[in-house]
Protein backbone atom coordinates (compact mmCIF):
# COMPACT_ATOMS: atom_id res chain seq x y z
CA UNK A 1 0.00 0.00 0.00
CA UNK A 2 1.03 3.60 -1.09
CA UNK A 3 1.51 6.15 1.30
CA UNK A 4 -1.05 9.12 0.65
CA UNK A 5 0.03 12.41 0.99
CA UNK A 6 -2.29 15.56 1.59
CA UNK A 7 -0.76 19.15 0.53
CA UNK A 8 -1.72 22.96 -0.18
CA UNK A 9 -3.06 22.81 -3.69
CA UNK A 10 -1.52 25.61 -6.80
CA UNK A 11 -3.09 26.48 -9.79
CA UNK A 12 -1.09 23.79 -11.43
CA UNK A 13 -3.45 21.59 -9.69
CA UNK A 14 -6.20 22.44 -11.06
CA UNK A 15 -6.43 19.57 -14.20
CA UNK A 16 -6.49 17.19 -11.19
CA UNK A 17 -9.43 18.47 -9.03
CA UNK A 18 -11.66 19.56 -11.68
CA UNK A 19 -12.57 15.26 -12.20
CA UNK A 20 -12.77 14.92 -8.84
CA UNK A 21 -14.89 18.45 -8.49
CA UNK A 22 -17.19 17.05 -10.92
CA UNK A 23 -18.02 13.85 -9.60
CA UNK A 24 -18.96 15.01 -6.31
CA UNK A 25 -21.53 17.32 -8.32
CA UNK A 26 -23.00 14.04 -9.79
CA UNK A 27 -22.90 12.69 -6.47
CA UNK A 28 -24.75 15.37 -5.21
CA UNK A 29 -27.01 15.03 -8.30
CA UNK A 30 -26.25 19.22 -8.84
CA UNK A 31 -26.67 20.22 -12.14
CA UNK A 32 -24.93 23.04 -14.86
CA UNK A 33 -21.52 21.32 -14.03
CA UNK A 34 -19.48 23.11 -17.48
CA UNK A 35 -16.07 22.36 -16.79
CA UNK A 36 -15.03 25.21 -18.67
CA UNK A 37 -16.73 27.81 -16.44
CA UNK A 38 -16.05 25.79 -13.29
CA UNK A 39 -12.07 25.32 -14.53
CA UNK A 40 -11.78 29.54 -14.16
CA UNK A 41 -12.96 29.86 -11.09
CA UNK A 42 -11.19 26.99 -9.88
CA UNK A 43 -7.83 27.98 -10.95
CA UNK A 44 -8.98 31.68 -9.98
CA UNK A 45 -9.75 30.69 -6.41
CA UNK A 46 -6.54 28.54 -6.36
CA UNK A 47 -4.51 31.40 -7.53
CA UNK A 48 -5.96 34.08 -4.99
CA UNK A 49 -5.52 32.86 -1.58
CA UNK A 50 -7.53 35.42 -0.28
CA UNK A 51 -11.01 33.48 -1.85
CA UNK A 52 -10.10 30.31 0.22
CA UNK A 53 -7.90 27.63 0.37
CA UNK A 54 -7.76 24.05 -1.43
CA UNK A 55 -5.68 20.65 -0.52
CA UNK A 56 -5.02 18.20 -2.23
CA UNK A 57 -4.95 14.19 -0.97
CA UNK A 58 -2.71 12.24 -3.34
CA UNK A 59 -2.46 8.23 -3.90
CA UNK A 60 1.01 8.12 -5.57
CA UNK A 61 0.58 10.18 -8.62
CA UNK A 62 -2.97 9.96 -8.64
CA UNK A 63 -5.54 12.95 -6.96
CA UNK A 64 -7.60 11.00 -4.84
CA UNK A 65 -9.31 14.14 -3.26
CA UNK A 66 -9.45 17.91 -2.35
CA UNK A 67 -10.61 19.50 0.63
CA UNK A 68 -12.37 23.61 -0.98
CA UNK A 69 -12.70 25.80 1.78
Amino acid sequence: MTAGTVRRATPDDTAAILPLVEDYWRFEDLPGFEPGRIGRELRRVLSEPRLGACWIAESGARAAGYLLA
